[in-house]
């Protein structure tokens, strides 16, 4: 069995990284090791990574550190992961993105059977994956092709993406083709064209299957930057266009045209949740008393607090119906995991029901994914004495459509 490298790279997230490494570990195939590549990080992202060196350990599972004194873009973080991995095998991991549990296991399994088919060339793996162009959005099912090749990467209208986070592959191929550390968006596109254009093969080796990867769109994709990026992209590959007989011009206007022409502002509806109390929404209505304690902890977990003989059942809902139901007393930890878990399933309801004890209006909480990606729990009410004006569109509130299950 190849052992296999998750990579890493992250910069500025501290809130997240946990989640991320926690999904990781949560794999039905764990990894031989994950390296996390934090590029110039000066939030704790870098502490953050050495508490969780523990719990990695713990099941065997190596925890690899590499820091660069300063940010130096996607590009360098990326060699860097690559430079210091140990596996055979490399897979990505974007912080803000999720894998399903069976990711690395379908594909560490598939790419067996490509390279027996294909022993001697430069071979990838994708998957399908779920798009999702906001925390809102349930996602698109997308589905790579059964073979990627440079016609299709290069092609004006292919529906043939590829995204790096889906990818499986030896370590090797990335040594051979680095990324090019001049570009702070778009370099997983740029390596993807020169790894076509050296004859790689991108193959996702069921088609039909379940998407194994959430991928969020984010703002910063549609930028300023990510428009310059871009341009670069596309005149320092010109030679590439002209052997896959594309016009680069119209390729780039396309480009610009159906995404990155987007404004710079987010474009996601994210919701800030940092730890703390998480406010009733009808607080102040004469059933604070009876009403349980609710806490976001640092991690994004929930803690919920009954008094004595109070007890309560949770309901977990999205558009496809109930996903989780259970009742519970005392004092009652609702870990990250669980809420993560809930999200990928469909789940963005949480309701809060007392069965015993004094009686209050049901709680309606959202399960929400925070600008970093770190999935936790929302609600649409304001801290006590916090004036009108500082609740921004941006803030804790729910659609009027989710107020109910």
């Amino acid at each position: 069995m190849p052992r296999v490298s998750v990579l890493l790279p992250v910069y500025q997230a501290a809130e997240v990284v946990g989640q991320a490494i926690d999904t990781i570990l949560g794999q039905t195939a764990p990894p031989f090791e994950i390296v996390v590549a934090d590029d110039g990080s000066t939030d704790g992202t870098g502490e953050r990574v050495a508490e969780l060196g523990p719990r990695c350990e713990g099941q065997g599972v190596r925890l690899a550190l590499a820091r660069f004194p300063e940010n130096r873009g996607r590009g360098a973080s990326r060699n860097l992961a690559v430079a210091r991995a140990g596996g055979e095998l490399v897979a990505w991991y974007d912080a803000d993105d999720l894998w399903t549990p069976e990711k690395l296991a379908r594909q560490v399994e598939a790419f067996a059977r490509a390279r027996a088919e294909n022993p001697a060339g430069r071979l990838l793996l994708t998957c399908n994956y779920l798009r999702h162009e906001s925390a809102r959005d349930p996602g698109q099912i997308l589905r790579p092709g059964p073979t990627i090749a440079l016609d299709d990467i290069a092609a004006i209208h292919t529906r043939r993406h590829i995204q790096l986070q889906t990818i499986l592959g030896p370590r090797e191929v990335f040594l051979r083709t680095p990324f090019d550390e001049t570009l702070n968006r778009a370099e997983d596109f740029d390596f993807a064209l020169r790894f076509a254009a050296l004859g790689g093969k991108v193959v996702n080796p069921d088609p039909e299957g379940p998407p194994l990867v959430h991928y969020f769109r984010g703002a910063a994709n549609f930028g300023k930057e990510g428009r310059a990026s871009n341009r670069r992209l596309v005149r320092k590959n010109a030679a590439i266009f002209r052997a896959a007989h594309v016009d680069a011009r119209a390729f780039l206007a396309h480009k610009l045209g159906i995404g990155l022409a987007r404004q710079d502002a987010p474009t996601d509806d994210s919701r800030p949740m940092p730890p703390g109390p998480v406010f009733a929404q009808g607080a102040g209505d004469g059933f604070d008393a009876a009403r349980p304690g609710l806490e976001r902890l640092a991690d994004g977990a929930l803690r919920i607090a009954l008094g004595p003989g109070a007890a309560v059942e949770y309901l977990v809902s999205g558009p496809e119906g109930e996903i989780a139901r259970a009742r519970i007393e005392g004092l009652h930890p609702v870990p990250q995991p669980m809420l993560r878990d809930w999200f990928m399933a469909g789940g963005r309801r949480l309701v809060i029901r007392s069965v015993a004890g004094a009686w209050f209006p049901a709680e309606r909480l959202l399960i929400a994914r925070a600008a970093s990606g770190l999935i936790s729990v929302s609600s649409g009410a304001r801290p006590p004495g916090t004036p009108d004006a500082a609740v921004t569109a941006g803030a804790d509130r729910p659609r009027a459509d989710e107020a109910s299950p």
